[in-house]
């Protein structure tokens, strides 16, 4: 027995002896009740549901969580970090927590620009309004406006089908809130043409461009509103201009022509990044002058309506009275027509209907979310749950001369001024100017030809961001029209020029 158990243990030690034996292979090794077991293939934990009394240096797997833990001290115990998936791995929802979590714009930009595609860019986007409400369209709206990714970058993903209407008019509508007027234009503007006028020329409605050079020449700005998107809108010669056609209120009627009262300015608005131009108008038109008649007696036709957004207490000039003998007013925003000798009020100019905002900021949003919305109905082809419609502004007509044989063939009451809205980051304009048409003169029929009143003056605003150099704005109300009996002058308008 002495020599059985004197000869096992020089076998183990021959056996343990690194310099005899350098490896020994088993098929399993179990440590504990199933604990750990080592295979070949590698090392099992046995799965734990709730977390066992730590030990320093101790690790395990709890199932339950799907997370490694272990206790570096024997105290505390902490979640063992894995090395994650690359960006290019991850689903959707998981770039969203990341980006959201991420806050160097400059480099999300980048990734949008350069890494995501268009259609992954939507969907991420999607996923971070869906997880984060409104802190996810704030963060998506200033990577869209950074300049480390491209107006034709971000076009495409707000086209993309993986992004609704309605996220992508919210994502736009933060854009507005939050005035990021650059990434608004290069948004709505980033797909339009670089335009250089040639020669004059008429444009109706909403026109879009991505650079519009006025080139020395005149842009006629017909249609009711009159809308120019553009990231840049300028004049390389210096004598350009941009006129907004008479479309507000109809100037009223006369028996026989001439004597029509004028019609109202038109409403202009421009939304751009940069503007530098010396001149945009939106005058009313001047009312006609009398002539002679052979009728009997025609009273004058009213003039048209008008429609205005205005702050605060800013209100449109009124017009004149027409000119008349027996004195009876009959002036409205736009200017009255001349009455002769007519005791009641005929030829009445036409009024202005005005809605309200407490500040210019609220206005400013209200007027781009509804150029917005025109635009992702119209170059997107989505249409959001509700939408706003671009304002409708413009003024009032003139009223129309009355004519009677042998007495009096009375002038047109003068149009309003219309209004212009320019929002931009940056505008430098030389004179913006929205006057009331003249009234007309009287005629040559008898002793109470009359002139007719001038017409009130427009509203003008300018909300910017930057900078504002505006070095004349002229809302003045037109002069009334000369005859035996004189039409009154209109009175001033109002405008402002704000940082919003």
């Amino acid at each position: 027995m002495r020599i059985a158990k004197t000869l096992k243990k020089r076998l183990v030690k021959w056996l343990l002896d690194p310099n005899v034996v350098k490896e020994i292979e088993f098929p399993v090794i179990k440590v504990g009740k199933n604990t750990v077991i080592v295979l070949p293939v590698g090392v099992k934990f046995s799965p734990q549901t709730e977390d066992p009394t730590p030990q320093q240096g101790l690790m395990w797997y709890r199932s339950d969580l799907d997370k490694w833990r272990y206790s570096p001290d024997g105290t505390t115990i902490k979640d063992l970090v894995v090395p994650g998936k690359s960006i290019l791995e991850m689903t959707a929802e998981e770039l969203a927590s990341k980006i959201e979590a991420q806050t160097d714009i400059d480099y999300l930009a980048l990734l949008f620009e350069n890494v995501f595609s268009v259609d992954l860019s939507a969907k991420i986007f999607s996923k971070m309004i869906d997880l984060y409400g409104d802190t996810g369209v704030d963060k998506i709206s200033r990577i869209l406006s950074n300049d480390n990714i491209s107006a034709l970058k971000a076009i495409k993903i707000l086209k993309s089908p993986y992004l609704s209407a309605d996220y992508t008019q919210r994502i736009l509508y933060k854009m507005a809130e939050n005035k990021y007027i650059k990434g608004i234009a290069k948004i709505l503007s980033g797909d339009a043409e670089e335009t250089v006028m040639d020669a004059d020329k008429t444009y109706s409605g909403v026109n879009r461009f991505y650079v519009l050079d006025l080139n020395g020449h005149v842009y006629t700005a017909d249609g009711q509103p009159h809308v120019i998107i553009a990231y840049e809108i300028k004049d390389s010669v210096g004598t350009g201009s941009i006129v907004k056609t008479a479309t507000g209120g109809a100037g009223g009627s006369t028996g026989t022509p001439p004597g029509k009262g004028g019609n109202g300015g038109g409403g202009l608005i421009i939304l751009a990044y940069k503007i530098n131009v010396p001149t945009i108008s939106a005058d009313g038109e001047d009312g006609e002058n009398g002539d002679i008649n052979d009728v009997v007696e025609v009273r004058g036709g009213n003039g048209g309506v008008g429609n205005m957004i205005v702050v605060s207490t800013d209100t449109p000039g009124e017009g004149g009275k027409g000119g008349s003998s027996t004195g009876v007013d009959n002036h409205g925003n736009g200017g009255g027509g001349g009455n002769g000798y007519i005791a009641d009020p005929y030829g009445i100019g036409g009024s202005i209907t005005l809605t309200t905002y407490d500040t210019l900021y609220e206005l400013y949003l209200d007027v781009v979310k509804g150029i917005i919305d025109w635009w992702i109905v119209n170059v997107t082809g989505k249409t959001p749950t509700t939408t706003k419609d671009i304002p409708d502004i413009k003024g009032a007509g003139g009223g129309g001369g009355s004519e009677a044989d042998g007495a009096f063939d009375c002038g047109g009451g003068g149009g309003s001024g219309g209004q212009v809205i320019i929002i931009a980051d940056n505008v430098t304009i030389s004179t913006i100017t929205a006057k009331g048409g003249k009234g007309g003169n009287g005629g040559n029929e008898g002793s109470y030809d009359s002139g007719g009143g001038g017409g009130g003056g427009g509203i003008v605003y300018v909300a910017y961001v930057t900078n504002a150099s505006i070095s004349t704005i002229d809302v003045s109300g037109g002069t009334g029209g000369s005859g035996d009996y004189a039409g009154d002058n209109g009175t001033a308008g109002t405008y402002r020029v704000e940082a919003i």
